[in-house]
């Protein structure tokens, strides 16, 4: 697990839902953004959701909305191959529609 001691509790609030919601070990949790203290991802095979609160950092817990990009990546180095999707200012519950639809295959290219 990474360290997350200095991630804004924003962030941590939406990966633990995110992580209640699928489970500990469905995702492979991961920090590529250090210098970020609202951003994190989650990957699992050549899948990567990087979520972010960025403007709603302020928010108390249940009214937070974040940002979210949806990627196909090289399993191997991480790098992104491609964006599918990005969407902003959505709520934990859409996110985890929208990580559902990812995980399945149902997003299609923007």
């Amino acid at each position: 697990m990474e360290d997350l001691r200095n991630k804004d509790k924003s962030i941590i609030y939406i990966m633990n839902y995110v992580m209640e919601i699928f489970g500990e070990n469905y995702f492979t949790l991961i920090d590529a953004w250090d210098a970020s203290r609202i951003a994190i991802g989650f990957t699992r095979k050549d899948k990567l959701i990087y979520i972010s609160t960025n403007k709603h950092w302020h928010l108390s817990p249940n009214n937070v909305k974040c940002y979210a990009e949806f990627e196909i990546i090289d399993e191997h180095t991480l790098m992104p191959v491609i964006t599918t999707k990005c969407l902003e200012n959505i709520t934990k519950e859409e996110l985890v529609v929208y990580i559902k639809e990812f995980m399945n295959g149902v997003f299609s290219l923007n």
